[in-house]
Protein backbone atom coordinates (compact mmCIF):
# COMPACT_ATOMS: atom_id res chain seq x y z
CA UNK A 1 0.00 0.00 0.00
CA UNK A 2 1.50 3.31 -1.02
CA UNK A 3 0.72 6.46 0.91
CA UNK A 4 0.31 9.90 -0.54
CA UNK A 5 2.81 12.42 0.81
CA UNK A 6 1.31 15.60 2.19
CA UNK A 7 3.08 18.77 1.13
CA UNK A 8 3.72 21.17 4.00
CA UNK A 9 2.04 24.57 3.41
CA UNK A 10 4.33 27.49 2.73
CA UNK A 11 3.63 30.46 4.99
CA UNK A 12 4.94 33.91 4.02
CA UNK A 13 5.07 37.17 5.95
CA UNK A 14 5.22 40.48 4.03
CA UNK A 15 5.19 43.97 5.55
CA UNK A 16 4.62 46.64 2.92
CA UNK A 17 3.49 50.18 2.24
CA UNK A 18 2.13 51.69 -0.97
CA UNK A 19 5.61 52.24 -2.42
CA UNK A 20 6.27 48.49 -2.52
CA UNK A 21 3.05 47.25 -4.14
CA UNK A 22 4.77 46.53 -7.44
CA UNK A 23 7.63 44.67 -5.74
CA UNK A 24 5.22 42.68 -3.58
CA UNK A 25 3.16 41.75 -6.63
CA UNK A 26 6.23 40.46 -8.49
CA UNK A 27 7.37 38.54 -5.40
CA UNK A 28 4.00 36.85 -4.84
CA UNK A 29 3.72 36.00 -8.54
CA UNK A 30 7.18 34.40 -8.48
CA UNK A 31 6.22 32.27 -5.45
CA UNK A 32 2.97 31.06 -7.08
CA UNK A 33 4.86 30.35 -10.30
CA UNK A 34 7.49 28.13 -8.64
CA UNK A 35 5.14 26.28 -6.25
CA UNK A 36 2.12 25.17 -8.31
CA UNK A 37 1.59 22.03 -6.21
CA UNK A 38 1.85 23.69 -2.82
CA UNK A 39 -0.67 25.53 -0.73
CA UNK A 40 0.64 29.04 -0.15
CA UNK A 41 -0.49 31.38 2.59
CA UNK A 42 0.48 35.06 2.65
CA UNK A 43 0.17 37.27 5.72
CA UNK A 44 0.47 40.85 4.48
CA UNK A 45 0.76 43.60 7.09
CA UNK A 46 0.08 47.22 6.19
CA UNK A 47 -1.08 50.36 7.98
CA UNK A 48 -4.83 50.62 8.53
CA UNK A 49 -4.86 53.79 6.44
CA UNK A 50 -3.33 52.23 3.30
CA UNK A 51 -4.69 48.69 3.54
CA UNK A 52 -7.77 49.12 1.32
CA UNK A 53 -5.73 50.79 -1.43
CA UNK A 54 -2.98 48.17 -1.32
CA UNK A 55 -5.51 45.35 -1.37
CA UNK A 56 -7.27 46.85 -4.41
CA UNK A 57 -3.95 47.15 -6.24
CA UNK A 58 -2.68 43.66 -5.39
CA UNK A 59 -5.56 41.19 -5.44
CA UNK A 60 -7.28 41.86 -8.82
CA UNK A 61 -3.99 41.80 -10.71
CA UNK A 62 -2.74 38.60 -9.04
CA UNK A 63 -6.09 36.86 -9.43
CA UNK A 64 -5.97 37.32 -13.21
CA UNK A 65 -2.99 34.97 -13.43
CA UNK A 66 -3.34 33.04 -10.15
CA UNK A 67 -7.01 32.47 -9.21
CA UNK A 68 -5.98 30.97 -5.86
CA UNK A 69 -4.63 34.36 -4.75
CA UNK A 70 -7.97 35.47 -3.28
CA UNK A 71 -8.03 32.69 -0.70
CA UNK A 72 -4.25 32.60 -0.19
CA UNK A 73 -3.69 36.23 0.80
CA UNK A 74 -4.83 37.79 4.09
CA UNK A 75 -4.34 41.42 5.10
CA UNK A 76 -3.68 42.71 8.60
CA UNK A 77 -3.13 46.12 10.19
CA UNK A 78 0.15 46.38 12.05
CA UNK A 79 -0.91 49.52 13.93
CA UNK A 80 -3.45 47.49 15.89
CA UNK A 81 -0.84 45.16 17.40
CA UNK A 82 0.00 45.66 21.09
CA UNK A 83 3.76 45.74 20.52
CA UNK A 84 3.31 48.45 17.90
CA UNK A 85 1.40 50.58 20.38
CA UNK A 86 4.14 50.07 22.98
CA UNK A 87 6.80 51.27 20.57
CA UNK A 88 4.79 54.02 18.85
CA UNK A 89 5.52 56.88 21.25
CA UNK A 90 9.21 56.00 21.65
CA UNK A 91 10.48 56.11 18.06
CA UNK A 92 9.68 57.85 14.77
CA UNK A 93 7.46 56.46 12.01
CA UNK A 94 10.40 55.21 9.90
CA UNK A 95 11.65 52.99 12.72
CA UNK A 96 8.13 51.76 13.41
CA UNK A 97 7.70 50.56 9.83
CA UNK A 98 11.11 48.88 9.80
CA UNK A 99 10.27 46.94 12.95
CA UNK A 100 7.11 45.44 11.50
CA UNK A 101 8.67 42.08 10.68
CA UNK A 102 9.51 41.65 14.37
CA UNK A 103 6.11 42.81 15.61
CA UNK A 104 3.97 40.94 13.06
CA UNK A 105 5.38 37.41 13.28
CA UNK A 106 3.47 36.47 16.46
CA UNK A 107 0.17 37.54 14.86
CA UNK A 108 0.38 34.90 12.09
CA UNK A 109 -1.66 31.75 12.73
CA UNK A 110 -0.01 29.12 10.54
CA UNK A 111 -0.14 25.40 9.84
CA UNK A 112 3.29 24.05 10.73
CA UNK A 113 6.16 25.79 12.48
CA UNK A 114 7.99 27.84 9.87
CA UNK A 115 7.00 31.34 8.77
CA UNK A 116 9.10 32.75 5.92
CA UNK A 117 9.67 36.51 5.98
CA UNK A 118 10.67 38.20 2.70
CA UNK A 119 11.36 41.84 1.87
CA UNK A 120 9.20 43.23 -0.94
CA UNK A 121 12.20 43.92 -3.22
CA UNK A 122 12.80 40.20 -3.69
CA UNK A 123 11.82 37.60 -6.29
CA UNK A 124 11.94 33.83 -5.97
CA UNK A 125 14.04 32.25 -8.75
CA UNK A 126 13.37 28.57 -8.01
CA UNK A 127 11.36 26.39 -5.58
CA UNK A 128 12.11 27.04 -1.90
CA UNK A 129 9.63 24.54 -0.45
CA UNK A 130 12.36 22.95 1.65
CA UNK A 131 12.21 25.97 3.95
CA UNK A 132 8.76 24.85 5.08
CA UNK A 133 10.14 21.42 6.08
CA UNK A 134 13.36 22.73 7.61
CA UNK A 135 13.72 21.45 11.19
CA UNK A 136 15.14 24.36 13.16
CA UNK A 137 15.05 22.48 16.49
CA UNK A 138 15.56 25.15 19.18
CA UNK A 139 16.69 27.91 16.84
CA UNK A 140 14.10 30.74 16.89
CA UNK A 141 15.06 32.06 13.44
CA UNK A 142 17.02 31.06 10.36
CA UNK A 143 18.91 33.85 8.62
CA UNK A 144 20.97 34.63 5.53
CA UNK A 145 23.65 37.08 4.48
CA UNK A 146 25.77 36.66 7.59
CA UNK A 147 29.37 37.81 7.90
CA UNK A 148 32.27 35.49 8.62
CA UNK A 149 34.01 38.00 10.88
CA UNK A 150 32.76 39.81 13.99
CA UNK A 151 31.07 43.17 13.48
CA UNK A 152 30.68 45.94 16.05
CA UNK A 153 27.64 48.20 15.85
CA UNK A 154 27.16 51.49 17.67
CA UNK A 155 23.63 52.59 18.52
CA UNK A 156 22.40 56.18 18.61
CA UNK A 157 22.46 55.98 22.40
CA UNK A 158 26.24 55.39 22.25
CA UNK A 159 26.28 51.70 23.21
CA UNK A 160 28.50 49.25 21.32
CA UNK A 161 27.69 45.61 20.59
CA UNK A 162 29.89 43.04 18.86
CA UNK A 163 28.13 40.31 16.88
CA UNK A 164 30.09 37.23 15.85
CA UNK A 165 28.19 36.65 12.59
CA UNK A 166 26.15 39.72 11.71
CA UNK A 167 23.26 38.88 9.37
CA UNK A 168 20.80 40.84 7.23
CA UNK A 169 17.07 40.62 7.87
CA UNK A 170 15.69 40.63 4.31
CA UNK A 171 15.13 36.87 4.29
CA UNK A 172 14.32 35.01 7.51
CA UNK A 173 12.49 31.91 8.65
CA UNK A 174 10.73 32.23 12.00
CA UNK A 175 10.42 29.02 14.01
CA UNK A 176 7.17 30.33 15.51
CA UNK A 177 6.76 27.96 18.49
CA UNK A 178 10.25 28.87 19.76
CA UNK A 179 10.03 32.53 18.71
CA UNK A 180 6.76 33.04 20.54
CA UNK A 181 7.63 31.06 23.67
CA UNK A 182 10.85 32.99 24.27
CA UNK A 183 9.27 36.45 23.82
CA UNK A 184 12.07 37.50 21.51
CA UNK A 185 9.80 40.01 19.80
CA UNK A 186 9.30 41.90 23.06
CA UNK A 187 13.02 41.83 23.83
CA UNK A 188 13.85 43.18 20.36
CA UNK A 189 11.30 45.99 20.69
CA UNK A 190 12.62 46.92 24.13
CA UNK A 191 16.12 47.07 22.64
CA UNK A 192 14.97 49.38 19.83
CA UNK A 193 13.14 51.67 22.27
CA UNK A 194 16.13 51.90 24.63
CA UNK A 195 19.07 51.97 22.22
CA UNK A 196 17.73 53.48 18.96
CA UNK A 197 19.99 51.36 16.71
CA UNK A 198 20.96 52.65 13.27
CA UNK A 199 19.30 49.71 11.48
CA UNK A 200 16.45 49.20 13.95
CA UNK A 201 15.05 45.74 13.24
CA UNK A 202 18.25 44.24 11.84
CA UNK A 203 20.52 45.44 14.66
CA UNK A 204 17.98 44.39 17.30
CA UNK A 205 17.64 40.91 15.82
CA UNK A 206 21.42 40.52 15.69
CA UNK A 207 21.96 41.61 19.28
CA UNK A 208 19.04 39.68 20.78
CA UNK A 209 18.97 36.58 18.53
CA UNK A 210 22.39 36.44 16.88
CA UNK A 211 23.84 33.62 18.97
CA UNK A 212 20.70 31.51 18.57
CA UNK A 213 20.18 32.01 14.81
CA UNK A 214 20.44 29.17 12.32
CA UNK A 215 22.51 30.08 9.26
CA UNK A 216 21.04 29.30 5.84
CA UNK A 217 23.03 28.84 2.64
CA UNK A 218 23.63 32.08 0.74
CA UNK A 219 21.62 30.72 -2.22
CA UNK A 220 18.57 31.88 -0.26
CA UNK A 221 19.63 35.51 -0.63
CA UNK A 222 21.76 36.70 -3.50
CA UNK A 223 22.42 40.19 -4.80
CA UNK A 224 21.76 41.01 -8.49
CA UNK A 225 25.46 40.81 -9.31
CA UNK A 226 25.67 37.20 -8.03
CA UNK A 227 22.64 35.73 -9.76
CA UNK A 228 24.03 32.26 -10.62
CA UNK A 229 22.63 29.55 -8.36
CA UNK A 230 20.28 31.93 -6.53
CA UNK A 231 16.98 30.66 -5.17
CA UNK A 232 16.06 34.10 -3.87
CA UNK A 233 17.20 37.34 -5.53
CA UNK A 234 17.26 40.46 -3.34
CA UNK A 235 17.43 43.96 -4.84
CA UNK A 236 18.53 45.55 -1.56
CA UNK A 237 19.98 48.65 -3.25
CA UNK A 238 18.48 50.12 -6.42
CA UNK A 239 15.00 48.81 -7.16
CA UNK A 240 14.48 46.91 -10.42
CA UNK A 241 11.21 48.71 -11.24
CA UNK A 242 13.14 52.00 -11.57
CA UNK A 243 13.84 52.15 -15.34
CA UNK A 244 17.07 54.10 -14.96
CA UNK A 245 18.48 51.09 -13.06
CA UNK A 246 18.05 48.69 -15.98
CA UNK A 247 21.64 48.74 -17.28
CA UNK A 248 23.22 48.03 -13.89
CA UNK A 249 22.32 44.31 -13.82
CA UNK A 250 20.31 43.51 -16.98
CA UNK A 251 20.09 39.74 -16.37
CA UNK A 252 18.71 40.19 -12.86
CA UNK A 253 16.41 43.04 -13.94
CA UNK A 254 15.01 40.95 -16.80
CA UNK A 255 14.25 38.17 -14.31
CA UNK A 256 12.35 40.62 -12.13
CA UNK A 257 10.43 41.88 -15.17
CA UNK A 258 9.48 38.31 -16.10
CA UNK A 259 7.64 37.89 -12.77
CA UNK A 260 6.39 41.46 -12.64
CA UNK A 261 4.58 41.03 -15.96
CA UNK A 262 2.65 38.16 -14.38
CA UNK A 263 1.39 40.72 -11.87
CA UNK A 264 1.00 43.77 -14.14
CA UNK A 265 1.43 42.97 -17.85
CA UNK A 266 1.19 46.64 -18.87
CA UNK A 267 4.65 48.02 -18.15
CA UNK A 268 3.28 51.53 -18.64
CA UNK A 269 1.53 51.05 -15.30
CA UNK A 270 4.87 50.51 -13.55
CA UNK A 271 5.45 54.27 -13.67
CA UNK A 272 2.15 56.11 -13.53
CA UNK A 273 0.96 59.16 -11.63
CA UNK A 274 -1.52 58.58 -8.87
CA UNK A 275 -4.70 60.59 -9.36
CA UNK A 276 -4.68 63.86 -7.46
CA UNK A 277 -1.16 63.42 -6.03
CA UNK A 278 2.26 64.62 -7.19
CA UNK A 279 3.79 61.24 -6.53
CA UNK A 280 4.08 57.98 -8.41
CA UNK A 281 2.27 54.77 -7.53
CA UNK A 282 5.38 52.65 -7.08
CA UNK A 283 7.86 55.21 -5.83
CA UNK A 284 8.54 57.18 -2.69
CA UNK A 285 8.82 60.98 -3.04
CA UNK A 286 12.54 61.00 -3.89
CA UNK A 287 12.15 58.40 -6.62
CA UNK A 288 9.00 60.09 -7.91
CA UNK A 289 11.05 63.21 -8.61
CA UNK A 290 13.79 61.17 -10.27
CA UNK A 291 11.24 59.24 -12.36
CA UNK A 292 9.56 62.44 -13.56
CA UNK A 293 12.90 63.94 -14.61
CA UNK A 294 13.88 60.70 -16.38
CA UNK A 295 10.58 60.67 -18.29
CA UNK A 296 11.09 64.31 -19.26
CA UNK A 297 14.44 63.46 -20.86
CA UNK A 298 13.01 60.45 -22.71
CA UNK A 299 10.14 62.43 -24.24
CA UNK A 300 12.41 65.35 -25.11
CA UNK A 301 14.70 63.02 -27.08
CA UNK A 302 11.63 61.70 -28.92
CA UNK A 303 10.53 65.22 -29.87
CA UNK A 304 7.42 65.18 -27.68
CA UNK A 305 8.21 68.53 -26.11
CA UNK A 306 4.87 69.25 -24.42
CA UNK A 307 4.92 65.88 -22.67
CA UNK A 308 8.58 66.43 -21.75
CA UNK A 309 7.72 69.82 -20.25
CA UNK A 310 4.79 68.30 -18.31
CA UNK A 311 7.03 65.71 -16.62
CA UNK A 312 9.77 68.25 -15.97
CA UNK A 313 7.19 70.49 -14.32
CA UNK A 314 6.09 67.53 -12.17
CA UNK A 315 9.75 67.03 -11.22
CA UNK A 316 10.05 70.69 -10.20
CA UNK A 317 6.82 70.60 -8.17
CA UNK A 318 7.96 67.57 -6.17
CA UNK A 319 11.40 69.12 -5.70
CA UNK A 320 9.90 72.35 -4.37
CA UNK A 321 7.66 70.37 -2.00
CA UNK A 322 10.72 68.54 -0.69
CA UNK A 323 13.23 71.36 -0.40
CA UNK A 324 11.38 74.64 -0.88
CA UNK A 325 12.53 77.41 -3.23
CA UNK A 326 15.13 78.72 -0.73
CA UNK A 327 16.50 75.22 -0.25
CA UNK A 328 16.91 74.71 -3.98
CA UNK A 329 18.73 78.05 -4.39
CA UNK A 330 21.05 77.31 -1.47
CA UNK A 331 21.74 73.81 -2.77
CA UNK A 332 22.71 75.19 -6.19
CA UNK A 333 24.85 77.89 -4.58
CA UNK A 334 26.75 75.32 -2.47
CA UNK A 335 27.26 73.06 -5.47
CA UNK A 336 28.76 75.89 -7.53
CA UNK A 337 31.03 76.93 -4.66
CA UNK A 338 32.41 73.41 -4.29
CA UNK A 339 33.01 73.19 -8.03
CA UNK A 340 35.27 76.31 -7.97
CA UNK A 341 37.51 75.08 -5.19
Amino acid sequence: MTGTSVLMPLNFLLCIDRNFVLGAGALIASLFYHHPEHKLKFFIFTSSESQAEIKDLLLPRLACRFPEAAESISFFSYDKIKLFKRLKDKVNSRILVQCMRIIAARECQIIGSNLIYLDADIVCCAPIAELADLDLHEHPIAVTGYSQVPKTITTDSGSKFTIAHYFVSGVMVFNLPVWNSTNLDERCIEFVAAEHPVLPDQDALNVICGDAAYHLDDKYQRAPKTLNGALILHFAGGKPWAPWRYNEYPEATNLFRFYCKMFEPDVAQWISFRKGKNTLVNFNTFHARKAAKWLSKIFFKRGRYLTAFYYYWQHLQIKMQQKGIIGIILMRSNTRSRGKQ
